[in-house]
């Protein structure tokens, strides 16, 4: 860190100071030291060479040896270096690709009519979810992380007469530059990873859901878990100067959002699993959403 500001200003009073008592010692400890050296001269080895030694000499050369300390203290004073916290650096960051492998119920040009639909699929427990793609508003009953479990279900479905259609959800991943200390670098990576971490827990929290036939408070367990993962990933960006382009308020927007839909399905009826069943699906769904939206931010 440089010196600046009342810092100069007193450094260069303190310079002035001990130029103004080094011009006016040196004359002075010159003449002492002459005098010193004839009494020593005419008295030779007396025993008043002694009490000069103690009285006279002594404090001669104390009084000189204050001067040469301060001037060498002043010598050695350098520029402090900036500390590692102060110094930047630049650093590339991977925000991971994602891929849901989604069950289409239907899809309108009209967005009532895709609500109406999926109104009806979340009375059964089915996700409900209404995905606008281009001119399309497509009505998703679930999503999945793996083909061979969505397939499985589209099996399923089709020997009970419910047909279905096959529609991915992918996003490419996402490379980041970002030049800041290595502390604020190291929490943003933090928080990237926990980003793209989202989708998959919440996910593995809903088939769990499902599969296990939880109770809603189960389930609320596990939503209160991934939604302390994001508020701790909040927390840390929050402590940073967003200098990278807005990536750290776009990440800030993303962990935000995700926490609104937690504290909307922890605020669900305890005893209506099938409804709970269906806001856990959307949540996944939305969260994937929510984490694609940041991996094609422009």
């Amino acid at each position: 860190m440089r010196y600046g500001g009342a810092a100069a200003v007193e450094l260069r009073r303190r310079r002035r100071t001990h130029s103004g008592k080094k011009s006016t010692a040196q004359p002075a400890a010159f003449a002492a030291l002459v005098v010193f050296l004839f009494l020593v001269y005419a008295i030779g080895a007396s025993k008043a060479g002694t009490w000069l030694a103690e009285n006279v000499a002594a404090p001669v050369f104390r009084w000189i040896a204050p001067i040469e300390e301060e001037t060498s203290a002043e010598t050695a004073q350098t520029t402090p270096e900036p500390s590692a916290e102060e110094q930047k650096t630049t650093r590339k960051i991977s925000a991971p690709a994602y891929v849901c492998y989604a069950l289409q119920m239907g899809a309108y040009e009209n967005e009532d009519n895709a609500e109406n639909q999926a109104e009806s699929l979340r009375e059964v427990g089915a996700a409900g979810y209404v995905l606008r793609d281009d001119e399309w508003y497509r009505v998703l009953a679930a999503g999945y992380a793996t083909e061979t479990d969505r397939d499985s279900v589209a099996e399923n479905l089709s020997a009970q007469g419910v047909e279905t259609r096959a529609y991915t959800i992918s996003y490419s991943e996402r490379a980041l530059t970002v030049t800041a200390t290595e502390t604020e670098t190291d929490a943003f990576a933090s928080a990237v990873e926990t980003a793209s971490g989202l989708p998959g827990a919440v996910y593995d929290a809903c088939i769990a859901f499902d599969r296990e036939q939880e109770s809603v408070e189960e389930g609320k367990t596990a939503v209160r878990s991934i939604r302390s993962d994001a508020e701790r990933a909040l927390a840390s960006l929050g402590e940073l100067q967003d200098d990278t382009d807005g990536e750290v308020a776009a990440l800030t927007a993303c962990f935000q959002d995700v926490l609104l839909l937690a504290d909307d399905l922890l605020g669900a009826d305890d005893s209506d699993k099938v409804a709970f069943s269906s806001a856990f699906k959307r949540f996944y769904l939305s969260t994937v959403g929510i984490y694609g939206g940041y991996l094609t931010k422009q």
